[in-house]
């Protein structure tokens, strides 16, 4: 079973994740009492394998605070949840850390992909989000535009934190193309890793 601790304050939003609970596919959502703050015994009774925190409990922890957190329960994921306006803040959410990254809006079906994923390959991006947060600026939405077919395919793997051969793996592609691809992408964007990547977008 997978348990999943939620920190969410909004009646409706407790509701649909409640009504996530699922034995057939071993998923437990947990909502705590006390929601005001993530860093309370909830953690340690529940002992979840993945936390969910909207994008706004994050940051007023503080960088530090939060940052610390992290490394104190490593075994655990979290998940921070994103809404429409908040999707600029996609990669300033990863670089904290955090595991995966879905929108609010999301269906069930792709919160359960996301959720499965960060558990087999540590690591997920939201499609929704995937399609949306990569052209803030002029020059990286023509560069974006510039990509391949299979480039963009490769991106957004990439960005759910697989590794080159699972891309290979999942896209039925050798792991010498799926170099390749990385290689021509890095290329295009004058840099020499996913972290600069990210830096570029945030």
């Amino acid at each position: 079973m997978i348990k999943i601790l939620v920190y969410e304050k909004h009646p409706e939003k407790v509701a649909f994740y409640l009504s996530l609970n699922d034995s057939e596919n071993d998923l437990e959502f947990i909502i705590p009492n006390e929601i005001h703050n993530f860093f309370s015994k909830q953690v340690d009774l529940v002992g979840p394998d993945i936390i969910i925190v909207e994008y706004d409990a994050i940051f007023n922890a503080g960088k530090e605070e939060f940052t610390h957190f992290l490394e104190k329960i490593r075994k655990i994921k979290f998940v921070c949840s994103l809404q429409e306006s908040e999707i600029h803040n996609t990669l300033r959410v990863l670089k904290f850390g955090i595991k995966g990254v879905f929108l609010n809006t999301d269906s069930k079906d792709v919160l359960f992909d996301c959720l499965f994923k960060i558990m087999k390959y540590n690591g997920c991006i939201s499609p929704n989000l995937v399609s949306k947060f990569a052209g803030f600026n002029d020059e990286l939405l023509n560069i974006m535009r510039s990509l391949s077919f299979s480039q963009k395919r490769v991106i957004k793997e990439m960005l759910e934190g697989k590794s080159d051969k699972m891309i290979a793996d999942t896209l039925n592609l050798s792991y010498h193309t799926i170099k390749t691809h990385r290689k021509n992408i890095f290329k295009k964007f004058n840099i020499n890793s996913l972290g600069q990547f990210y830096s570029m977008l945030s």
